[in-house]
């Protein structure tokens, strides 16, 4: 089997000369999916010379149809062999042989970013966030209208404080006790995920835009200061929160790696330190898909600053889940939707605070291919009640 490239615009096609049977369905499915990971979702394949369709190539064709059906592209059969669109007809299949309409924009304002490309969609017009950090004083609820990160303990009870982000109506920890794997709570009925924080940011309120980069491949994905530096850009606020789900190229950052219940969360000098924190030797979670949760502003006087680092010329405090790879839907996405989706097919891997690693020869930052942000200008207020 030969599978030749021709891209035009949102539009790819796969020209395929051969069998497409047992033998080669698996290749092209490979093929198939190595065109989601470089962020093509409308596909034409040309089988204008493709000579025999088994019913293991049907079945690769439909899987693929089906995939970016739900990522909102579309899947085209062009140019069918009399052959193939003998059996594709037989087998009741002609919506493959029926031309998706030409993908839109919709109401989004697209523009080039440097190395890629943007759309923004208006959610909630003049929406903000109002912040506030967060000590152990109470236990908060997390609802969808509610963001926050830092170190605490899922539940309404203090216990081993690690890191925690929480989203979309869902929050997600990874306990500094030795545990390889995060927990997570989300949304269901009645029950609302509840964090007892030790430190950290939280804000309530509403998004007002979502969002989508990306990169033009085989561009290097954008590091993680390039998406907060969009995000106020966009805004046009000085700081702001936001909740993020990205196709990663990889993570870098750290993890509590033990802490008791009652035990000071005070910085400890280097090399001391690394007894504490676990840092990323080298990328993490290499093409996964990361949800996460970070707060920025420009000016290091910032009200939040105590929670804020540094990042290039920012001030940010980021954290992030990784979860195995799985491309997103193009468009405007629903966070709520999006999140509860994703927890109930996958598990997370791991959850990192965001770093630069600026040192010589050093990681540098987290990078990222496509995603959305959903972001708001902020507004810093003295407490938020639980």
């Amino acid at each position: 089997m030969e599978i030749t490239r021709h891209s035009a615009g949102h539009l790819l096609t796969l020209s395929l000369k051969g069998r497409l049977d047992g033998s080669w369905s698996e290749h092209t499915s490979e093929a198939f999916l190595a065109t989601l990971e470089e962020g093509w979702h409308h596909l034409r394949l040309d089988l204008s010379e493709v000579s025999f369709l088994s019913s293991a190539g049907i079945r690769t064709l439909i899987q693929h149809y089906k995939k970016l059906a739900t990522l909102k592209g579309s899947l085209v059969v062009i140019n069918p062999s009399r052959p193939v669109r003998d059996i594709l007809t037989m087998a009741g299949l002609q919506m493959l042989l029926t031309e998706a309409p030409t993908p839109e924009s919709g109401s989004a304002a697209s523009r080039t970013l440097e190395g890629g490309s943007v759309e923004s969609y208006t959610m909630t017009p003049g929406a903000t966030l109002q912040a506030a950090l967060l000590d152990s004083s109470a236990p908060l609820c997390f609802p969808a209208g509610m963001l926050g990160l830092g170190l605490g303990t899922l539940g309404s009870e203090p216990g081993i404080p690690g890191e925690f982000f929480a989203m979309a109506g869902t929050a997600i920890a990874q306990p500094a006790d030795g545990r390889q794997s995060p927990d997570y709570v989300t949304t269901q009925g009645e029950l609302r995920p509840g964090v007892a924080p030790r430190t950290g940011i939280a804000a309530r309120g509403s998004f007002a835009l979502c969002l989508r980069f990306d990169t033009a491949a085989p561009q290097r994905g954008l590091p993680l200061s390039a998406l907060i530096d969009l995000a106020l850009k966009e805004t046009g606020a000085d700081a702001v929160g936001l909740a993020f789900a990205a196709e990663a190229e990889s993570l870098v950052g750290a993890a509590l790696l033990r802490a008791g219940e009652n035990q000071p969360l005070t910085p400890l000098p280097f090399p001391e330190v690394r007894n504490q924190m676990a840092f990323t030797a080298e990328p993490a979670w290499p093409r996964s898909l990361a949800l996460g949760v970070a707060f920025a502003a420009r000016s290091p006087d910032h009200p939040l600053a105590p929670q804020l680092r540094p990042l290039g010329p920012l001030r940010v405090h980021a954290h992030a889940a990784a979860f195995p790879y799985s491309p997103l839907p193009k468009g405007e996405l629903c966070p709520e939707a999006f999140t509860a989706e994703l927890l109930e097919s996958e598990q997370p891997l791991g959850l990192l605070h965001l770093l630069d690693d600026h040192r010589p020869g050093g990681l540098g930052e987290s990078r990222f291919h496509r995603g959305a942000l959903w972001v708001a200008p902020l507004e810093t207020i003295h407490t938020l009640q639980a």
